[in-house]
C-alpha cells in the first residue's frame, strides 16, 4: 500500500488514471489468461503499471 500511495503522489493530482475493472468506459475483466487486474497512471511524463498476476 505505501508504495502505491507514493506513486500517486508522485504522479500527482493531474494524472490519468486507467483499469480494466472500469466498466463506464467498456473495460472488461481478465486481459489476458494470465492477467487479473491492470492499472495504469500518467502524467504526461511518467507512467506507472501495477498488474495482477493470476496464480492458477
Amino acid at each position: 500500500m505505501q508504495a502505491a500511495t507514493r506513486i500517486v503522489a508522485l504522479l500527482g493530482q493531474d494524472a490519468t488514471w486507467w483499469t480494466n475493472h472500469n466498466v463506464e468506459c467498456g473495460a472488461v475483466n481478465g486481459i489476458t489468461p494470465a492477467f487479473d487486474s491492470l492499472t495504469a497512471g500518467t502524467n504526461g511524463e511518467y507512467f506507472a503499471i501495477a498488474l495482477q498476476v493470476a496464480d492458477d
